[in-house]
């Protein structure tokens, strides 16, 4: 797990207010609770922030879990390695 997956999990963590531990990339919404349509926007603009350009709509919709996301997001950073 690289820096770029880290702060990932870390805004998820922080966001729910769980462990980063509970997190991994097969985590899906119904495993974490309070992760709903609502929190899920909330996350999205989080990781948008943090990567400093927003995340394809369509690609995110497609996110089946937590790696499907994070793999958006790399592929979408301008920082990502």
């Amino acid at each position: 797990m690289d820096d770029f997956y880290q702060k990932i999990v870390g805004i998820i963590a922080s966001l729910f207010k769980v462990p980063a531990s509970e997190i991994s990339s097969d985590t899906v919404a119904m495993d974490v609770d309070g992760w709903d349509s609502l929190t899920h926007t909330e996350l999205v603009l989080l990781i948008e922030e943090e990567i400093g350009r927003p995340l394809p709509i369509a690609q995110v919709m497609e996110c089946e879990n937590v790696g499907d996301l994070i793999a958006v997001a790399r592929k979408t950073s301008v920082t990502a390695v």
